[in-house]
C-alpha cells in the first residue's frame, strides 16, 4: 500500500516536515473522526472508505488537558483537489508505506507529535493483520498489501 502524507513548512522551526494529514477540530463538539476526513479532504483531496481509530496522546500534559486522536484512513482515493488555508504550505507526498516505514525509523519525522501518532498508526496496523511484523523492523511473516 501507499502512504499519503504531506510536507508542510513549519514557520516556528523554519523548515519543513513530513506529516499525516491533519488539524484541530473546528469546534469542541466536532467529532475527531470528522475533524480527521475534514482535514485529509482539504489538505490532500482525498476521502477514506474506511476510518479506524489507533487512539490519543496528550500533546502537553504538564500545562493543557487537550487529546490528539489518531485515524488511520484506508483505501483513499482523490476527489479533489487540496483547499489550503492562506498560510498553510504543504505539498502531497505519496510513498510506498515501506519506504513511509524506513524514514520514520530513520528519524525523518521530525515533529514529535507526528511521529508519535505514525507509532500509533503502525502499531494499529499491526494489530489488525494489515501490515505484517516484517515491515516495521519486527521479524516475522512479510506485510499484507491491502492496497
Amino acid at each position: 500500500g501507499e502512504a499519503i502524507l504531506v510536507r508542510q513548512h513549519r514557520h516556528g522551526a523554519g523548515s519543513d516536515f513530513l506529516e499525516l494529514p491533519g488539524g484541530s477540530a473546528d469546534s469542541h463538539s466536532e467529532d475527531p473522526r470528522e475533524a480527521g476526513r475534514r482535514e485529509l479532504l482539504e489538505e490532500t483531496g482525498y476521502e477514506a472508505a474506511e476510518w479506524i481509530y489507533c487512539g490519543y496522546h496528550f500533546p502537553n500534559p504538564a500545562l493543557q488537558a487537550n487529546k490528539m486522536h489518531t485515524f488511520v484512513a484506508l483505501g483513499c482515493r482523490k476527489i479533489a483537489e487540496p483547499r489550503l488555508d492562506p498560510f498553510e504550505d504543504l505539498h502531497v507526498v505519496r510513498i510506498p508505506l515501506a519506504e513511509a516505514v524506513g524514514k520514520w525509523i530513520n528519524g525523518e519525522f521530525k515533529h514529535s507529535l507526528i511521529s508519535a501518532s505514525f507509532g500509533m498508526t503502525l502499531k494499529t496496523l499491526r494489530e489488525r493483520g494489515l501490515i505484517g511484523a516484517e515491515l516495521i523492523g519486527l521479524g516475522g511473516a512479510s506485510p499484507v498489501d491491502r492496497g
